[in-house]
């Protein structure tokens, strides 16, 4: 005797998949818990709830509405189309060229320098530069 039948292979024997060896006729605690599977299957179907035609009907046309292309769910044929030329607007802002660098104030390398020194002699740290010009007119 090989061995008992699993709860799955029960299930897939009731719906025809299982296996097709003659195990059900030759073990009793099989054949019983296979009988009351079954009893359960055909007691749920006894009470099934019995569904209207028109219920079906009317369903049945909502699903080949929303098919046909008349659902109110969002659909755009041209995503992909958008989706490129969002691309392609992205990389044409990303690779403009950097702006051209700001001249100096001084004119003139002397008074270049000029500033440089002032600059590295002030006794004045560079973090206080910016509340200065909070105060400058």
């Amino acid at each position: 005797m090989s061995r008992h039948w699993s709860d799955e292979e029960l299930i897939d024997h009731l719906y025809g998949i299982g296996r097709g060896d003659q195990h059900l006729e030759q073990c009793e605690e099989c054949r019983a818990r296979w009988l009351r599977v079954r009893e359960r299957r055909d007691m749920i179907l006894r009470q099934s709830p019995e569904i209207p035609e028109e219920l079906m009907v009317a369903q049945r046309a909502a699903i080949q509405h929303r098919v046909a292309g008349g659902g109110h769910g969002w659909s755009l044929p041209l995503t992909p189309a958008l989706a490129a030329l969002a691309v392609v607007v992205l990389a044409l802002v990303l690779s403009r060229p950097a702006p051209a660098p700001e001249p100096t104030l001084a004119s003139t390398d002397g008074e270049f320098f000029t500033e440089i020194y002032a600059m590295v002699e002030s006794p004045e740290p560079l973090a206080a530069e910016p509340i200065n010009g909070l105060f400058e007119d």
